[in-house]
């Protein structure tokens, strides 16, 4: 009996050493997954500016979604990552985007890869005034998140060293981005 105890202990041992030795769960984790939108704008400024339509909107996203996954995917096993990719579209078919991640993150893809996959991807037309999303995700089950109840929504550090106090959002775009 206590042959056998010491040979379950033993093999108990073993089988949490190959456990440590396995990767982490998040590897086997899907490589990029929208945990959530934040909206820049209230519904009614957006309304105006995606001219009442926001079928336009949901599909652009969708396929940033789509790129940003297949990007992902190609980059291989890495460990969690939360992050936000966020994105501005103005009058003109424009759009640009900035990353957020935590502190001490290193990404493969690269922060300069993820903003070309967004920005590539034609965008849609809006009216009068830039629309602004962030795409929070999860790259590999995720990391530390980069958004918490005292601050919803993330803030580019280009944004952060631009803005002023009570700045409104349009003024600062026009700023970081005339």
């Amino acid at each position: 009996m206590i042959l056998k105890a010491k040979v379950l202990g033993k093999l108990a041992l073993v089988a949490a050493a190959i456990t440590l030795l396995k990767p982490d769960a998040a590897l086997a984790a899907p490589p990029f997954v929208v945990s959530a939108l934040v909206l820049y704008q209230l519904n009614s400024v957006l309304m105006v500016r995606l001219g009442n339509d926001v079928k336009p909107f949901g599909d652009y996203l969708r396929q940033i979604e789509t790129r940003e996954a297949a990007l992902f995917a190609n980059a291989g096993p890495h460990r969690g990552v939360s992050g936000a990719i966020v994105i501005v579209v103005k009058p003109g078919r424009q759009s640009r985007a900035w990353l957020v991640l935590g502190p001490n993150v290193q990404l493969d893809p690269t922060p300069a890869h993820i903003t070309a996959e967004a920005e590539s991807i034609p965008p849609l037309s809006v009216q009068a005034r830039p629309v602004a999303v962030a795409i929070l995700f999860k790259a590999w089950s995720g990391g530390l998140p980069v958004t918490d109840a005292a601050h919803p929504a993330p803030v580019p550090l280009e944004w952060a060293g631009a803005a002023a106090p009570g700045m409104v959002l349009d003024r600062l775009l026009a700023r970081i981005w005339p």
